[in-house]
């Protein structure tokens, strides 16, 4: 279906598919994901790439870095030569795309993680499309100059957790844990917790084809998962929060095509305007307050998805209360967490905030 719906330019029909049913395999992804984000390798220019490749910006050393110690989860068992080549390409797709930006955007410790599953499935110069892309739409409040309007966003995250399971929220609230916990959903869309290259990319079939928000409903979709174990825990700060950076994200749902089903079904009974509208209500803040919803409300239809989601939960239905935890990995631990959110040392998210840009149609 994805095939035929890419093969007749129905971008409504491929949205649909990459959200409720995943893209199946890399070769219909790379094609899918570009068609979904409005890029395409047309007006290609190779020779300009390699020269931003090669040009500096201000975060060219923290990208060196990052991309030293990357690549580990999906290339088990790969040489070192073969790594190293793709890290090297990692580092291109990476400086190319924070040059072309000429400012505009930059780069945060987190995009890494992004563009390596763009890289490993779709390839160098797709990824480089792609990436480019992602940092003026879903990850543009991602790749701006201040960290305050990222932080603001989290403010969602609570009521989203009132919305989605009282009870879970009442703990969360009594336990006086900031919502910091969500802020790499945002900012690596759990790259870093997929134990597996396809884990990873299912979950991206839906974040690319959604609104910039929906990480925060897959993450509340896994906490409400976890909520018994988040309910044993004792009920203070420090110990929800330990819980909930180490939370592992996939352990119910393999390939994420679970998890996929949930957060979908989350979005559908509490859309981000719903939210927002609450949030103002209860917080008092305007909607100019929240830049990703003031920017992306208005591209009228774009982050739509199906009313009904075949083979899960209906919007405000029950789900399962318990899963079986799958080894995962810690994607930020506790300390860095706090060190970016409070200080922005490691995590510097920027926001162009009179950007408004419309999602391709």
């Amino acid at each position: 279906m994805a095939e035929a719906a890419l093969d007749a330019g129905d971008l409504a029909t491929l949205r649909k598919v990459a959200v409720v049913r995943g893209l199946v395999h890399g070769g219909v992804r790379a094609r899918a994901w570009q068609r979904l984000l409005g890029v395409s390798l047309r007006a290609f220019d190779r020779a300009r790439y390699y020269a931003d490749s090669r040009g500096s910006h201000q975060d060219a050393s923290v990208v060196e870095v990052d991309v030293e110690r990357s690549l580990w989860a999906f290339t088990r068992g790969w040489s070192d030569e073969d790594r190293a080549v793709r890290r090297a390409a990692l580092q291109r797709v990476l400086n190319a795309a924070v040059v072309a930006a000429a400012g505009r955007r930059r780069y945060y410790q987190g995009l890494h993680d992004v563009a390596s599953v763009l890289l490993l499935v779709a390839g160098e110069f797709p990824a480089y499309v792609m990436l480019a892309r992602l940092m003026e739409h879903q990850l543009r409040d991602c790749t701006a100059s201040s960290l305050g309007p990222v932080v603001s966003s989290l403010e969602m995250v609570l009521p989203l957790v009132r919305a989605a399971d009282p009870e879970l929220a009442g703990f969360l609230a009594r336990s006086g844990v900031p919502p910091h916990f969500a802020l790499s959903w945002r900012l690596t869309w759990f790259a870093h917790d997929a134990g597996s290259l396809e884990e990873a990319a299912r979950l991206f079939d839906l974040l690319v084809a959604s609104h910039p928000y929906m990480p925060f409903y897959v993450g509340v979709a896994a906490m409400v998962s976890h909520r018994a174990e988040i309910l044993r825990l004792e009920c203070d700060a420090p110990y929800v929060h330990k819980f909930l950076i180490d939370m592992p994200v996939f352990a119910e749902a393999p390939a994420g095509g679970g998890l996929a089903i949930r957060a979908l079904a989350l979005f559908r009974a509490h859309p981000p305007r719903a939210l927002a509208a609450r949030l103002g209500r209860e917080k008092a803040l305007a909607a100019a307050d929240l830049p990703s919803v003031a920017a992306f409300l208005s591209d009228a239809g774009a982050w739509e998805v199906p009313a009904e989601v075949p083979g899960g939960a209906a919007p405000g239905g029950a789900w399962p209360r318990a899963a079986a935890a799958l080894p995962a990995r810690v994607l930020l631990g506790a300390a860095a967490t706090s060190l970016a959110v409070f200080a922005g040392a490691f995590l510097r998210p920027l926001w162009a905030a009179t950007a408004e840009g419309e999602f391709p149609a």
